[in-house]
């Protein structure tokens, strides 16, 4: 079991046949998706030490909440999670390059690392 941070009290489950939880929610992540969540909600711990904007904060939780939200059904819809994705990609991109051409002073290393790692398990939506 996951206990995801920044998902809206939400808690994430996977590998996991029976879920005994005490809290708000608990949902399963669908069967390939695990290193995904596991990822956007680590990502997601970081973004207040990633020094972005309120636009930007907004537009990475709301697009990582789309995605946590469709790979938590039965059939995730590949649609949505490529447009989130691509939403992400925008924002994350320079914080991964951080340090390099004097993109994104000031970003922290355990950022940076969040960043590249979500970066790349959402590549291939």
């Amino acid at each position: 079991m996951f206990n995801g941070g920044s998902a809206d009290g939400a808690q994430l489950a996977w590998n996991n046949q029976s879920v005994t939880q005490n809290n708000t929610r608990v949902e399963q992540i669908a069967p390939g998706y695990e290193a995904l969540a596991k990822a956007l909600t680590e990502m997601l711990q970081q973004v207040p030490a990633m020094g972005l904007s309120e636009e930007a904060r907004e537009d990475i939780d709301a697009a990582s909440r789309e995605i946590l939200a469709e790979i938590v059904q039965d059939e995730p819809r590949p649609g949505p999670i490529r447009r989130a994705a691509t939403v992400l990609r925008t924002w994350l991109t320079p914080i991964a390059a951080a340090g390099t051409a004097g993109v994104g002073q000031g970003v922290s290393d355990g950022a940076q690392e969040a960043a590249r790692t979500a970066i790349e398990l959402i590549s291939p939506f």
